[in-house]
């Protein structure tokens, strides 16, 4: 008898507990400063965009030259410090699930070919962006993966007499795959048309070594301008030459890096109270 006596009370108690929480929670939300944040949430918008440009990449590597002379069958070989310019076309999607006064998020993917000159190099971004303040100024998170490939490869012979034919043969290989993570700041400068500047101090760890740099972006409603760099970029490359030349040879093991893009969007939108009812009505 006595349990189920302690039984009614624990659930009694209980039950008051419930709707003195309930009471709170629903005075809470009552509120007019929630109210407005509540009603800015239900306003929310979702993007979906694809865009395409070009980019320019300045990456550092190692540069393996072997010269070849026929007439007395020589062979020289060195390595040196090398920085490739690649020029290409960059492909972009963003998915933005939603943004209102106080949040955005958006999941970032951009793919780039550069074939030009006797460069190439192949990239593949993916990120993940996520801003919160209010209005017009905004504190932005950035987490990204990246992986570059960059290869060089270049043949050119001279011939000066009869007897001699030389070959001079340079190439060079890097991959780099890194994750980073970025902190910034965002301002919107004019929202109606989708203006913003934003500042990042950028962090990139690297399989060997990390690097730390800085990126400036610019977004125009459709448009879309970057710009980075890092002055400690770590310098991998394949070496096709002997090891007595690689330990003769006076190498660093970082170097300045810059990357800058321009990518113009094209994609449709719109607010979730527009989105429900073209799907229900």
């Amino acid at each position: 008898m006595k349990k189920i006596i302690y039984t009614i009370l624990l659930l009694t108690n209980f039950s008051l507990v419930s709707n003195s929480q309930m009471t709170q929670i629903k005075n809470f939300l009552e509120k007019p400063e929630v109210k407005l944040i509540k009603g800015e949430f239900l306003k929310s918008k979702w993007q979906i965009e694809g865009g395409i440009g070009f980019n320019i990449q300045i990456v550092p590597s190692r540069l393996n030259s072997a010269e070849y002379t026929s007439s007395n069958s020589t062979r020289k070989e060195r390595i040196e410090n090398s920085m490739g310019i690649a020029p290409g076309l960059a492909l972009a999607l963003n998915i933005q699930p939603i943004k209102n006064k106080y949040l955005a998020y958006q999941y970032q993917v951009k793919f780039s070919e550069a074939w030009l000159f006797p460069m190439s190099a192949s990239t593949y971004w993916e990120a993940h962006h996520l801003a919160l303040g209010y209005e017009f100024l905004f504190f932005t998170m950035n987490f990204e993966y990246s992986n570059l490939t960059y290869s060089y490869s270049d043949q050119t012979s001279s011939s000066s007499s009869l007897s001699s034919d030389d070959i001079l043969e340079e190439k060079s290989n890097s991959i780099y795959e890194s994750n980073s993570n970025s902190y910034g700041v965002q301002w919107l400068m004019n929202n109606e048309k989708g203006r913003s500047l934003e500042l990042r101090k950028i962090s990139k760890n690297f399989t060997n070594n990390d690097a730390s740099g800085y990126g400036i972006y610019f977004r125009n409603k459709n448009n879309m301008l970057q710009f980075e760099y890092f002055a400690n970029h770590p310098i991998n490359a394949t070496t096709y030459v002997k090891d007595n030349i690689l330990k003769e040879a006076n190498l660093i093991n970082t170097s300045s890096c810059f990357h800058f893009s321009y990518i113009k969007y094209f994609g449709f939108g719109s607010d979730y109270p527009n989105t429900r009812r073209k799907l229900l009505y």
